[in-house]
């Protein structure tokens, strides 16, 4: 299970995220988050609190798995060892609580191994990386032996925020807006700015499968300036396309630029393109 540190469990704004979080001697042992600082204009250590944890279900079969319960006000031994004791006449008051998310493990056949998906509801920074520290909790153990010792896990980088929005304009042409975490300002993004793909595809009839689809409109746009009174706005664009009717769909990629090897030898070097992000939309 995921542990934030003790919080309130209420949402808060990016801009009031704080690297601070949580108490010195919590830091070991609690999930953080940091930005790429070569991706992004905020580089501080970050730590999210439990109302950014999706709380999902799954069901398999007769069987609901749940994922993403919230816990306050538990103890970890490594913090305060001395809340374990048995037969303590007089037991110390928890001093550094923690608040931690729950998630029933699903299994998978084919890997022959447990597994659950962690969903998040906001990222506070374009390609930030996330630490989680993981317990394994027992709600029916002694008070304050719910949790066991604490796992550390690998950093893993977290893809920015997109959302799509597409609106019909009329028979040929659609209008398309994407928002999200805006990547910050580096040397080569300053002439090489992230880009969108944007690709209207349409069925051909009597086709299965992949090669059904076909291209019928593109664009290529690189991401908008800042608009202070849409600060979210990525890009917004109206596609036109040959076909007024038939099954369609949109496919939207999203790619970086970043400097590769051109000669290793030379040790010199040539921007290049990743894909960041993709989406595929059914259009109406």
């Amino acid at each position: 299970m995921p542990i934030t540190g003790h919080d309130s469990c209420e949402p808060l704004p990016t801009e009031q995220f704080s690297g601070d979080r949580g108490d010195l001697l919590l830091r070991r042992y609690v999930t953080r988050w940091g930005a790429d600082p070569t991706l992004s204009d905020s580089v501080g250590l970050l730590a999210p609190v439990s109302s950014m944890f999706s709380r999902e279900e799954t069901t398999d079969g007769k069987m609901t798995f749940v994922g993403g319960e919230v816990v306050h006000g538990l103890s970890l031994e490594e913090v305060e060892p001395d809340l374990t004791q048995p037969r303590t006449p007089n037991p110390p008051a928890m001093q550094h609580p923690v608040t931690i998310i729950t998630y029933d493990p699903l299994w998978d056949a084919t890997k022959r191994l447990w597994y659950t998906d962690v969903n998040l509801t906001e990222v506070p920074a374009y390609s930030c990386f996330i630490r989680l520290a993981l317990v394994r909790y027992q709600p029916f153990s002694l008070r304050h032996t719910e949790c066991s010792h604490v796992s550390i896990a690998t950093f893993a980088q977290l893809p920015a925020n997109r959302s799509i929005m597409v609106q019909r304009q009329d028979d040929l042409t659609v209008s398309v807006k994407l928002r999200g975490t805006r990547p910050g300002t580096t040397e080569l993004s300053k002439d090489h700015p992230n880009e969108f793909h944007l690709v209207v595809e349409r069925a051909r009839p009597h086709i299965f499968g992949q090669d059904q689809w076909e291209t019928d409109g593109a664009e290529t746009v690189q991401i908008a300036n800042p608009d202070a009174t849409d600060p979210d706005l990525l890009c917004q664009k109206a596609i036109t396309h040959k076909h007024p009717g038939g099954r369609m769909r949109l496919v939207v990629r999203e790619y970086e630029w970043l400097n590769a090897d051109k000669d290793v030898n030379a040790g010199t070097l040539e921007p290049r393109t990743r894909l960041v992000f993709a989406d595929v939309l059914e259009l109406p």
